[in-house]
C-alpha cells in the first residue's frame, strides 16, 4: 500500500462540475415506537424541505453509520508547537465551551503539556474526541446513475440532487463565516486571517484557488453580512479573511479504501507539523468494504455538526428513483417550485436502457 497522505497545498482533486447526494423521500423512524405519529411525519417532512431548500449538512464522525469511519488512533508526534501554539489550537478546540460557559476549560491541558508531548494516550485520547466533535464531513458521490447508491441510499424511490461544485465550495465558506462567532472570528483575525496572501508561501496552489472563487467582493460581502465583526473591517480584508478560512480549514478529496490491515498501518498526528508538506489523509479513508460508493468528501475544520444554507443555482437538477411514484414526484416539484431554486432546477428520472441505469429529462 502507497503511505496515504496528501499535500498541504492540494486544491480540491478532480474537481468536477457536479457532485451528487442520494436521499430516501421517508427518512426512516424518529422515535423508537411507531414511523407514523405526527412528530415524525413532521421532522421527514422537515427534513425533505430542507434538502429541497438548498441546505446541506456536515456531521461529526462522531455520528457516522460506520463507527470506524475517521477514528484512527492519533499519536503526539509533533515537536514543532511550542506552548503558545498550543494555547491557540486548544482556544479553536474549546471556543464554543468557553463561549458558552465563561469558564477557561484550557488552562490544564496547558500545565499537562510536558505529559502530552511525552505521549500520555489519556489525555491524547480526550483531545482526538474534541477534534472529532469539531470536524464536520460532507459526503457526495460523482453521478446520479449508481445502482448500489440508489439502492442503499434512495430505496429507488428517493432521489439523487446534483450541485455546482464551486458554486458549493463559495457557500460552505461563506456561510460558515456568516455565522460564525464573535469570539472566533478575532482569534483568527488575530492569527492574521484578515491579512492578504497569508499562505502564500506554503499552500500557494490553494491561495490561487481561493482567489478564483472568491474573487467578486460584492457577493464576498453579501454573503457573510451576519458577521459582525467583520462588517467594521474593509471590504479587502473580508474577502482575505473568506479566502484564508478556505485555504486553511476547507479540504476536498476523493476517498481512498483500504484494507483492515492497511487501515491499522496508517498512524496519523493529532496536530500536524507545521514544517511538513504533506499531511496524513485520516479523514479520506475507508474500508473497502465501502467502495461501491465511489466518495468524494469536504473536511472542515471548524465545522463539526453544521447546517450550510445554498444560494441560487448551486442546487443543479434532482433526480428521481426509477420507482419513485408520480404523486411524490409531482409534489417535490412543487415544493421545490416554490424556492430561490425553483426556476434553475433540472427534473430528471431514472430509466433502464439496456441494463444500465440512465437519467433522463423530464418534461
Amino acid at each position: 500500500m502507497n503511505k496515504i497522505e496528501f499535500s498541504k497545498d492540494d486544491v480540491e482533486e478532480n474537481l468536477g462540475s457536479s457532485f451528487y447526494k442520494y436521499s430516501k423521500i421517508d427518512s426512516g423512524v424518529d422515535c423508537r415506537n411507531c414511523s407514523e405519529c405526527e412528530s415524525c411525519k413532521q421532522k421527514k417532512e422537515k427534513r425533505l424541505q430542507d434538502k429541497l431548500q438548498g441546505e446541506v449538512y456536515f456531521s461529526s464522525p462522531l455520528d457516522f453509520n460506520d463507527i470506524l469511519d475517521s477514528q484512527l488512533e492519533s499519536n503526539y508526534n509533533n515537536n514543532d508547537i511550542d506552548t503558545n501554539r498550543f494555547r491557540l489550537k486548544l482556544r479553536e478546540l474549546f471556543y464554543k465551551e468557553i463561549e458558552e460557559t465563561g469558564i477557561n476549560l484550557i488552562d490544564e491541558y496547558i500545565r499537562n503539556f510536558d505529559e502530552i508531548k511525552n505521549g500520555n494516550k489519556e489525555i491524547i485520547k480526550n483531545l482526538r474526541k474534541k477534534q472529532l466533535e469539531n470536524t464536520g464531513i460532507l459526503c457526495f458521490t460523482d453521478n446520479n446513475t449508481n445502482a448500489t447508491m440508489w439502492g442503499y441510499y434512495a430505496d429507488n424511490t428517493g432521489i439523487c440532487i446534483e450541485y455546482d461544485t464551486r458554486n458549493l465550495v463559495f457557500d460552505i465558506v461563506t456561510d460558515l463565516v456568516s455565522k460564525m462567532s464573535p469570539d472566533l472570528t478575532n482569534l483568527l483575525i488575530e492569527k492574521k486571517y484578515n491579512e492578504s496572501d497569508r499562505d502564500i508561501s506554503t499552500k500557494p496552489k490553494r491561495t490561487q484557488f481561493a482567489k478564483e472563487i472568491f474573487c467578486d467582493k460584492t457577493e464576498v460581502s453579501k454573503s457573510i453580512k451576519n458577521n459582525k465583526v467583520l462588517l467594521d473591517r474593509t471590504v479587502e480584508e473580508r474577502v482575505f479573511f473568506v479566502q484564508n478560512v478556505y485555504t486553511k480549514r476547507l479540504w476536498g478529496r476523493k476517498v481512498q479504501y483500504c484494507s483492515s490491515s492497511e487501515l491499522n498501518q496508517i498512524k496519523s498526528s493529532l496536530f500536524d507539523n507545521k514544517t511538513e508538506l504533506k499531511v496524513t489523509g485520516k479523514y479520506f479513508t475507508k474500508n473497502e468494504f465501502w467502495q461501491h460508493e465511489n466518495e468524494y468528501r469536504f473536511i472542515l475544520s471548524l465545522g463539526g455538526r453544521k447546517v450550510i444554507k445554498l444560494r441560487e443555482k448551486t442546487i443543479k437538477s434532482i433526480t428521481f428513483g426509477y420507482n419513485t411514484e408520480i404523486k411524490v414526484i409531482n409534489s417535490i416539484k412543487e415544493i421545490v417550485n416554490k424556492t430561490q431554486f425553483g426556476n434553475s432546477i433540472k427534473f430528471k428520472k431514472i430509466n433502464i436502457e439496456n441494463n444500465n441505469l440512465i437519467a433522463k429529462e423530464l418534461n
